[in-house]
């Protein structure tokens, strides 16, 4: 008899972060990137064809692993593999932004922002532009405060809670700006990989898909969108 589970890996989940403290401070609904997803296995289990299946996966900073263990007439077989991942995030601001006068002000423009971790850093383009960012405090994915350095002056942007709080520190004083934004979770999986084990009789297949994923954490779930389907995984 041929047993054959071939799992395509096209959502993930993992959990993790706190509650925020302060208005600045990112919400328990604001979490993503490695500093939300890394740390934790998710599992899912059930049966099909007689065969009984144990599917896990977790993140790192740079990648995602998968292991599907298949059991059937007492004899198991684990398979695994892992692909590159890179976090990213898309913001949206329906309205700009401006705070301050001739002195010292700070501008945030309506439209679309792109970001990326890399590393420790937090990469925003826009425009064509590219601006650098570290943190400034506790960060998960790219929520919390992050500060750059821009034309000699000191930019610091919160970000959560549905808002971008913007402050430029400039030799003559300060200026501060709050606008609305809306943020989504991305993660870029960049490689197709996948493992089989066993032979014809009964063998074990897990894989994972090339994909952009959309995640966002209700409560201790993860709701995950690729192509159009939505999944939930549980804590």
């Amino acid at each position: 008899m041929k047993a054959l589970i071939a799992i395509s890996i096209l959502v993930f989940g993992a959990c993790g972060g706190g509650d925020g403290a302060g208005d600045d401070a990112p919400d328990i609904t604001d979490r993503g990137g490695p500093d939300a997803l890394a740390g934790v296995t998710w599992h899912t289990t059930f049966s099909q064809n007689g065969i009984d299946f144990d599917f896990s996966f977790a993140f790192d900073d740079v990648k995602v692993a998968a292991t599907n263990e298949c059991t059937f007439a007492g004899e198991s077989l684990t398979a695994s593999t892992a692909s590159a991942v890179t976090y990213r995030y898309d913001v949206n601001v329906p309205s700009a932004g401006h705070g301050g006068d001739s002195s010292c002000f700070i501008d945030v423009a309506a439209g679309k922002f792109s970001f990326e971790i890399a590393g420790d850093n937090l990469i925003m383009t826009a425009n064509g532009e590219t601006v650098t960012f570290t943190p400034a405090g506790p960060v998960s994915g790219l929520y919390g405060e992050w500060t750059a350095m821009q034309d000699g002056f000191t930019v610091t942007w919160s970000m959560g809670n549905g808002k971008i709080r913007a402050k430029a520190t400039c030799p003559s004083g300060s200026a501060s700006t709050v606008v609305s934004a809306q943020f989504t979770n991305l993660v870029d999986i960049l490689e197709d990989q996948m493992e089989t084990v066993g032979d014809e009789s009964f063998n074990c297949t897990v894989s994972i898909a090339k994909a952009m994923g959309e995640y966002h954490f209700d409560g201790d779930d993860l709701v995950m969108t690729v192509n159009g389907e939505t999944l939930r995984f549980h804590r």
